[in-house]
């Protein structure tokens, strides 16, 4: 126990000793930054249905854990940052940022909604200003990074509120899901192949439809290691649809049914609701899942927390669904991901993981002490000692590039802008100006940097 306790001791020092206080003890100021105070970005989603709510990716080839957050000093953009899976260890290199986020227009980013690994691709939804939910359709653009800005690649759409892509990398391949509507199959990153998109199985208010889906990881790997012809990789290819129906003026999430991509009905006539069977929570409903199926695990939350079920024992019972164990309690579980027997879940105020085999306590793997987070004086207290410790990251939209120094910034597609103690490397329109500006001098020679008396940044427009 004594040696345990050193041990602890001895991790807390190293990662204190790594920490750092202000820019300078990163390296390269000002492109080297020291961050003390962060938030995660919510994301989509509210009680009802928890997609994307405080969404998290995992980077599996290189173990990491993708999410967007916000830094307390940074009024304008978000980031999307990784840590290792294991948690942060070393605050000076352990936290990496892929992609700033700036302000597009009308639009209002919600963050990353899923990592493509493969082409490793991001995708990130944003939400319209002013539309809500209650405002009869939650209009979301969805871009795709690194080309975040090219029109090629963005899909604009009303009512996708649910978790409304899964990719097949191999078969150039994205399957939609319309929220209480159908599934349906297009080219990747094609907007006018979404156009006019296949329908696989139908769904509609009368009959309920899809609210969530999930492409079968076991048939993936198959298809990864056969470079025959794609279409023999098709075969019995499932996804695994959330079926959402409409009684009496309430949402019910309560059923996961399987789609067979090898059996589709002309037309994409079949109802979802008629689909076999996963597994059904008639009492407690199904908001967001994960299923392995190379150990036939299913994962799933509700607004009572987190509820692992051993499919495997269906078989030894009769095909009668086994009954649901709950791991992790929360009235705030959202999204979360399953990988290697653990639990991958965003709170508000910190990530942590969850063991699936065993009841140890959550680890805490990286911790948000922003202070736009609605944390309790308890959380407070208990951060106390860690809100004046922070962690390294570039300056915005820089790299390392491989050097380690973080000042990397391609002037082919972007412009560095300098503003008050901050610099930018900022990227590009089609028209070869700024999406944001803080200066004229940063606009073509036609342009002017404009300024309203709402907004902290400036637009490119005519002189």
């Amino acid at each position: 126990m004594f040696k345990f306790i050193l041990l602890i001791l001895l991790i807390f020092f190293i990662i204190l000793i790594n920490c750092c206080k202000i820019d300078s003890d990163c390296g390269n100021s000002p492109y080297t930054q020291c961050k003390i105070k962060s938030s995660i970005v919510e994301g989509i989603g509210n009680v009802d249905y928890f997609h994307y709510k405080n969404n998290i990716e995992i980077d599996k080839e290189n173990q990491r854990l993708l999410f967007t957050m916000k830094y307390d000093d940074e009024e304008i953009e978000q980031r999307i940052i990784s840590i290792p899976i294991t948690g942060m260890k070393d605050p000076k290199k352990d936290v990496i940022c892929h992609a700033t986020l700036y302000p597009m227009g009308h639009n209002k980013i919600k963050g990353l909604i899923n990592y493509i690994p493969k082409s490793k691709s991001m995708v990130i939804a944003t939400v319209k200003t002013g539309i809500t939910f209650n405002s009869g359709g939650f209009e979301k653009d969805t871009f795709y990074l690194p080309k975040l800005l090219t029109v090629n690649n963005t899909y604009s759409s009303v009512g996708f509120s649910g978790e409304k892509f899964v990719f097949s990398e191999d078969e150039n391949t994205q399957y939609s899901c319309v929220y209480g509507g159908g599934v349906y199959k297009s080219d990747f990153g094609n907007p006018k192949s979404f156009e006019s998109k296949e329908r696989l199985f139908f769904g509609n208010d009368l009959y309920g439809g899809c609210a969530a889906l999930r492409l079968c990881e076991k048939q993936l790997i198959k298809s990864g290691n056969n470079n025959n012809n794609n279409n023999n990789n098709n075969k019995h290819q499932l996804l695994y649809i959330l079926y959402v129906k409409n009684k009496k003026h309430e949402i019910y999430h309560n059923s996961i049914h399987i789609g067979n991509l090898s059996n589709i009905q002309p037309g994409g006539e079949t109802l979802i609701k008629n689909l076999p069977l996963l597994y059904s929570d008639e009492e407690n409903g199904i908001g967001h899942f994960e299923y392995s199926e190379m150990d036939d695990q299913l994962y799933y939350s509700n607004g009572i927390g987190i509820f692992k079920v051993d499919l495997s024992n269906k078989k030894k019972n009769n095909n009668k669904f086994p009954i649901s164990r709950l791991i992790y309690k929360s009235n705030s579980a959202f999204s979360f991901k399953y990988y290697k027997d653990y639990i991958y879940l965003s709170t508000n105020d910190k990530i942590i993981r969850i063991s699936t085999i065993n009841n140890k306590k959550s680890e805490t793997l990286f911790t948000f002490n922003g202070n736009s987070n609605n944390n309790s004086n308890k959380i407070k207290k208990q951060s106390k000692a860690i809100i004046s410790l922070g962690h390294c990251i570039c300056a915005p939209g820089f790299t390392n590039n491989g050097t380690g120094k973080c000042n990397f910034c391609d002037k082919s597609t972007h412009v560095i802008s300098k503003d008050k103690n901050t610099i930018r490397c900022i990227p590009m329109k089609i028209d070869s100006n700024p999406i944001i500006c803080f200066h004229s001098q940063e606009c073509s020679s036609d342009k002017t940097c404009v300024f309203n008396k709402f907004s902290k940044y400036g637009q490119c427009l005519n002189k």
